[in-house]
């Protein structure tokens, strides 16, 4: 044998080895579109296509829509990620999380009945599924709730401007609310669009998301602007309320709200707190001479542009006890308590609502 036959030899055998490296390793005859997961009957911008396997129909079916499924949650999360980024710029990156977030969590494909099996073929007992999900027929109910969702946070930014103009701080702290909850359920419903559809971005929309993710700086800004004179009366005798009427004052403080002690509003307050408190004191024998302390205060909050009632309330708080008949030691107990009471109240009234 001559070095030239060999050589062919050697070569023949290299490219043998190398077609057998190359060969799929799934059951002979099995068509393209079962291993690859495409078709040219089916071109990806217009459907999504998935593969499954089983020991049965039913199995390889469920396998099949769950490939589709986790192609898509894939795109969902490749869109929050690319729009976080777009609409994280100063001012409201934080708060942009937070919804992108929330829709992470709760953002979730289903086929809802839409996706079909294109094709079906046994292997060696093994059944081979191919499934196909039309794109635009995924995406339609995704694009009513843009719609819908879009219509009510731009209804609720533009109550939310008036409610400024009106410094009526618990109806925007309502509207807040409402701009929270569209923003997440429109940006889930653009995630969703897009990761179906496969479109580019409609920024228009992303772009009111952006706006509802000011909200909270919006509260801030409103509240700023109002001030809250507290005008809250001790019963003869009750000198310990003045702790009460300072945690009062905290808490409109912590809100953002200018606080003012009672005589001293100007022409620029806006609310008044009013009201008087009083307390149950009583000894329990039983209990070696325990001092009791029940608080209670009832008080009102107006608006002084408009003489309207924006809160009433009469609160009472759990009694307090101190042991030694230390008085002092139960009342600023119980003072505490009710503090804790009156503070939501407040936060609602000055929209802070939880």
């Amino acid at each position: 044998m001559n070095s030239t036959t060999r050589w062919l030899r050697a070569t023949l055998g290299a490219l043998v080895c190398l077609s057998c490296a190359s060969t799929p390793t799934s059951p002979a005859g099995l068509r393209d579109h079962f291993l690859t997961g495409r078709d040219v009957r089916f071109p990806q911008d217009r459907y999504i296509t998935g593969v499954g396997q089983g020991s049965d129909v039913s199995q390889a079916r469920v396998n099949a829509f769950a490939d589709m499924g986790a192609q898509i949650q894939s795109k969902i999360e490749g869109t929050l990620v690319s729009h976080e980024k777009m609409m994280a710029g100063p001012g409201g990156g934080a708060t942009v999380s937070q919804v992108t977030n929330d829709v992470r969590q709760h953002t979730t494909f289903d086929h809802r009945g839409l996706a079909t099996v294109a094709d079906t073929e046994v292997r060696d007992g093994t059944v081979h599924v191919f499934a196909v999900l039309d794109r635009a027929a995924a995406a339609e109910p995704f694009r009513r709730d843009v719609a819908r969702t879009r219509a009510l946070l731009g209804r609720a930014l533009e109550d939310l401007a008036l409610a400024e103009t009106k410094m009526d701080l618990r109806g925007a702290g309502r509207l807040a609310k409402e701009v929270r909850k569209s923003a997440r359920e429109l940006a889930a419903a653009l995630v969703m669009v897009e990761s179906v559809t496969a479109a580019p971005p409609t920024q228009g929309e992303w772009a009111d998301i952006a706006k509802a993710a000011q909200v909270d700086a919006d509260l801030r800004r409103i509240r700023s602007k109002a001030s809250v004179e507290v005008c809250l009366t001790p019963a003869p005798g009750f000198r310990e309320a003045s702790q009460l009427v300072q945690a009062v004052m905290d808490q409109v403080s912590s809100l953002g709200v200018t606080a003012l002690p009672c005589g001293q509003s100007s022409g620029s307050t806006t609310f008044r707190a009013e009201g008087r408190i009083s307390a149950v004191f009583s000894t329990e024998a039983l209990l070696e001479g325990a001092v009791f302390c029940r608080p209670s205060v009832d008080f009102r909050m107006l608006d002084l542009s408009s003489g309207a009632e924006i809160l009433s309330a009469s609160l009472g708080g759990d009694p307090a006890r101190a042991a030694g008949r230390d008085r002092e030691a139960a009342t600023r107990a119980a003072l505490r308590k009710l503090s804790a009471i009156c503070a939501p109240k407040l936060s609602e009234a000055l929209g802070d609502a939880p």
